[in-house]
């Protein structure tokens, strides 16, 4: 027997329905809508492999896994892409209140249709991009979960960005921000406010051909309080002091998670 067939064994007949739906849906072509079921609830996505990675990060490797001391934490989620992540604080905190910002109007459409089919309606999301400042920036569509703010070429669209400063108000018990490139801005700009914030997860994004802004982002996190830890959730340069690649633009990603 072989050890594919022996995990199979092991799987309850609802969890081997499960995986193989998120096969069928890997499968599908790139960049074509869709639909599936999440815990018995429908659920769109507008690209199958970003919706296999992002699935598997959250909800199997709880990524966003958190302890609050509140049962009603406050989190905000930006970058909330098309709910899944809205939906897992919601399944693990039903009482968490949930402001959630996805730039791409298109894809914050999808997320507020699957917060919607899967009952939640307590969650803020607001369609625009997290900034420094209130402001109108050019924002370049991926199609998926790599939008970000337009550097060249085309397929670029006008969008509303606020400060994130505004939004803490008051005790923030999680604070998760995937929003390709702009951390530093956003959380550069929020010094002071940042002493509300229990726990933070950052996707830390390095420009290819930039100057890394890493250092400058650690330290940030270190005067502001915060214990980090960092992981890599893929790797372009397995081997970079001989090839360094890149990929949507950016040459390295980093996961990193702050706590006091």
């Amino acid at each position: 027997m072989k050890p594919r067939d022996l995990i199979r064994l092991a799987l309850t007949p609802s969890d081997l329905m499960a995986r193989l739906e998120l096969e069928r849906v890997r499968k599908q072509p790139r960049y074509t809508e869709g639909t599936t079921r999440l815990f018995g609830k429908p659920l769109k996505y507008i690209d199958s492999s970003s919706y296999y990675f992002l699935h598997e990060e959250i909800f199997k490797e709880e990524v966003y896994r958190f302890r609050s001391k509140r049962a009603n934490p406050r989190i905000i989620d930006g970058g909330a892409n098309i709910g899944l992540s809205v939906i897992y604080f919601k399944k693990r905190f039903p009482n968490s209140r949930i402001t959630a910002f996805e730039a791409d109007p298109d894809i914050a459409l999808v997320c507020k249709e699957n917060l919607i089919s899967n009952d939640i309606h307590d969650v803020e999301v607001h369609s625009k991009a997290l900034w420094s400042h209130e402001v109108v920036l050019s924002f370049e569509r991926e199609g998926a979960d790599g939008g970000k703010l337009a550097t060249s070429g085309e397929n670029h669209a006008l969008i509303p960005a606020v400060p994130l400063a505004q939004y803490i108000d008051g005790p923030v018990d999680f604070l998760k921000l995937d929003i390709e490139g702009a951390e530093w801005e956003v959380l550069n700009s929020c010094r002071k406010e940042l002493n509300s914030v229990d726990k933070l997860f950052v996707e830390y994004h390095s420009f290819a051909n930039q100057p890394q802004i890493l250092p400058e982002l650690l330290e940030l996190l270190r005067s502001s309080g915060f214990r980090v830890f960092i992981t890599s959730p893929s790797t372009f340069s397995p081997a970079p002091l001989l090839e360094i690649k890149s990929y949507g633009g950016f040459d390295m990603v980093l996961n990193i998670f702050a706590t006091r």
